[in-house]
């Protein structure tokens, strides 16, 4: 999709359109897809619905297509699928979202470091850790230092 300025409400009608179909009709075949279709910005909001049609899927299913989109993807392709990674927390994702966690875009090194707390375990502390150390941007040092806390980041995994 074009970035915001760019998108238009025709557009974007369609987008959701086709949103709400998968919702109701999911199809494996739509997993890429929508993971590929984030463009810069919000899409008027309609971006965080995809995470409901993602969802609809097996992690078996969305998890290797999720981790090549994080590695391959632009701008709205890497923060958006690492705000659904979130929602499927696998060890197979801890490599992409490391590549992430070190983007130039804050946005996307914030919603990196939340999706690799959410999976949890040695590895991920040792991700953040190892982040917070270079951090420079002041709202995502925070933001990993209180991530640093969960507990399910101190469970032996």
């Amino acid at each position: 999709m074009p970035p915001d300025g760019e998108l238009s409400e025709e557009t974007i009608t369609a987008y959701d359109a086709a949103r709400r179909y998968f919702l109701a009709n999911p199809d494996n075949e739509s997993i890429a897809l929508f993971l590929y279709s984030f463009g810069d910005g919000s899409g008027f909001g309609v971006y965080q619905l995809v995470e409901d049609v993602i969802a609809k899927h097996h992690p078996n299913d969305v998890v290797p297509i999720l981790s090549l989109a994080l590695q391959t993807g632009g701008k709205g392709v890497k923060y958006w699928g690492a705000q659904i990674a979130e929602r499927f927390p696998d060890s197979r994702l801890l490599g992409p979202l490391a590549v992430t966690l070190s983007d130039p875009d804050s946005d996307i090194r914030s919603a990196s470091a939340l999706a690799i707390a959410c999976i949890g375990g040695r590895d991920a502390r040792a991700l953040l850790g190892s982040r917070l150390e270079i951090e420079d941007d002041s709202e995502v040092r925070e933001s990993i230092a209180e991530l640093l806390t969960w507990p399910q980041l101190h469970d032996d995994q």
